[in-house]
């Protein structure tokens, strides 16, 4: 008989943290009854009585002990970005303004853009983000680096 999981060990609160043959990561109720399917690239029991997981594209989700949507988009921090203009100040440095998209980091450490309003434009598949113009940003990543505009498009040729 060939096993379901290649990884068990205890997690937090009463759950089993299982991992299948291919590294994805699920949870099992302390009575060995499934509570989620290994379908995860990370699962996390929080002190906080919630539950964090993570998809392959970094995209993570906050679920209570029940396994309920609590926030489709689990991030820890949000930042504007500014970036470098042609205009000089009263002593002759360069000023600096505010960019339309806000960077948020997924709690696996990797970046988004965000609108201003909260909408994610992009999944955290990124390293780190930086505004070059109002609506343009250097996302830089595991597969290189790409620009993309406010709308998450991207503008040219990958870098």
């Amino acid at each position: 008989m060939k096993p379901d999981y290649s990884h068990i060990h205890y997690e937090s609160k009463g759950f089993w943290l299982i991992h299948d043959t291919e590294g994805r990561q699920g949870l099992l109720r302390a009575n060995g009854e499934p509570f989620l399917p290994c379908e995860y690239e990370k699962v996390t029991v929080r002190n906080t009585d919630y539950i964090s997981v993570w998809l392959q594209n970094h995209t993570g989700m906050l679920l209570d002990m029940e396994g309920n949507v609590v926030n489709s988009c689990d991030y820890t921090n949000i930042e504007k970005m500014e970036y470098i203009t042609d205009d000089y100040d009263e002593f002759g440095e360069l000023k600096k303004a505010t960019a339309h998209c806000l960077k948020y980091r997924s709690a696996d450490r990797y970046y988004g853009l965000m609108d201003r309003n909260g909408n994610i434009i992009t999944p955290p598949l990124y390293d780190d983000i930086t505004a070059i113009a109002v609506n343009l940003y250097h996302c830089e990543g595991e597969e290189g680096s790409a620009l993309l505009d406010d709308k998450g498009r991207e503008c040219g040729e990958k870098l």
